[in-house]
């Protein structure tokens, strides 16, 4: 098993009671999953899209930097690990790989997400202790083995992942990334911390090695090491991905091109995986920069011929070059829930602006609260 002795230097362990207490009540690296307030990026509603994922747009590079974990980075890996973890935290209502753009749109995408490398070199190094180092060094010397539990580590990983957007209408209309893109991001990975059996197996040298030293003295198994740590920044840039398109995105595509919204108002949204209304009424609000034509509804891929039921409410908003349509106000579309599919309903809008522009949005709604966690649980990560 092939070892490597860590470069960055390992500070003494003697400290002063001020240091002690300090590293104690050191907080751990931040959980990716998670919001600041402590929620689960995957609880979140998804975003309302068809989203096109096309492939990774650059080469990843070993680096050459002599205390760097090595790892051998590829584009499938990247894109297959962003994919994965935007599924596992249900990043939107539907995820499709495709091919580019065009096929994006041929597949009925409402949004091509591009993603690229904006640093083709990938850096994943150690870089101190981690927040548990002190917990790991009493109970090692205690125990040996109940030492090798704690993530006493820390390392730094460098994956820097640009995601930028085109609608479909702009693919439609000829455009590329090149002449239109939307709503873009970067996204960068950062630190990880692991504990002892993380970065190496039992039966190693690094294991020998913790008889005498404390776990976060020992040289890592480099094979381990790297793969541990390039899954982690993975599953770190897909998180922020996933937080993206489910909190930010909207607002930035209506200033942009504009959004449909679903619910009464902002302040009572119909979530997306949520329970079809009682009613089956479900109300569209379409907040653009030009006045809507129409709205183009399918249900499972069956289009409504009728028109949308309009609200009694009519509501204008008015700034930052958009409105709500007086044509089209708020409207609601008026579903039998009785003749709802058992399971899961997807609900396709398309609102056609007098400009020539379309906004897509995909929905997934469910009859029953049974169905909806029959859903969740065949979607939620294996154990």
């Amino acid at each position: 098993m092939t070892s490597a002795t860590r470069r960055s230097p390992r500070q003494p362990l003697v400290v002063s009671w001020g240091m002690a207490l300090a590293v104690l009540g050191a907080c751990a690296t931040p959980d990716p999953a998670r919001l600041d307030d402590g929620r689960a990026i995957r609880d979140l509603p998804p975003a309302a899209l068809r989203l096109g994922i096309g492939p990774l747009d650059g080469q990843p590079i070993a680096t050459a930097e002599p205390d760097a974990i090595p790892h051998d980075w590829t584009r499938d890996a990247i894109e297959r690990g962003l994919l994965d973890g935007l599924r596992e935290l249900r990043a939107a209502t539907e995820l499709v790989p495709v091919a580019d753009a065009a096929d994006a749109a041929a597949q009925g995408c409402d949004l091509y997400l591009q993603p690229r490398l904006e640093r083709p070199q990938i850096d994943l190094r150690y870089a101190d202790y981690g927040s548990n180092w002190f917990a790991s060094l009493g109970f090692w010397m205690v125990t040996w083995v109940g030492g090798l539990f704690f993530e006493d580590s820390l390392y730094a990983t460098d994956l820097q992942l640009g995601l930028a957007f085109l609608d479909r209408q702009s693919i439609v209309d000829g455009h590329d990334l090149a002449t239109r893109s939307w709503a873009g991001t970067t996204l960068t990975s950062g630190d990880v911390e692991l504990a002892f059996f993380d970065r190496n197996p039992f039966f190693s040298w690094p294991t020998v090695q913790s008889f005498v030293l404390p776990p976060f003295w020992t040289s890592d198994s480099e094979p381990e090491t790297g793969a541990i740590l390039a899954e982690r920044a993975l599953f770190s840039v897909a998180a922020q991905a996933a937080r993206y398109l489910k909190l930010d995105l909207e607002r930035a595509l209506e200033l942009e091109v504009g959004t449909i919204a679903f619910g009464a108002s902002a302040e009572s949204p119909l979530d997306n995986e949520s329970l079809v209304p009682a009613d089956g009424r479900i109300p569209l609000v379409v907040r653009a920069s030009s006045s809507v034509d129409r709205v183009e509804v399918a249900v499972d891929d069956r289009p409504l011929g009728a028109d949308l039921e309009p609200i009694d409410i009519e509501r204008q908003q008015t700034g930052a070059a958009r409105f709500i349509a007086p044509f089209l106000g708020e409207r609601a579309l008026q579903l039998d829930p009785a003749a709802l599919p058992a399971d899961a309903t997807v609900i396709r809008v398309v609102a056609v602006l007098a400009d020539g522009n379309r906004l897509h949005r995909t929905l997934r709604l469910f009859r029953s609260e049974a169905a909806r966690s029959s859903w969740l649980a065949r979607s939620a990560p294996a154990d």
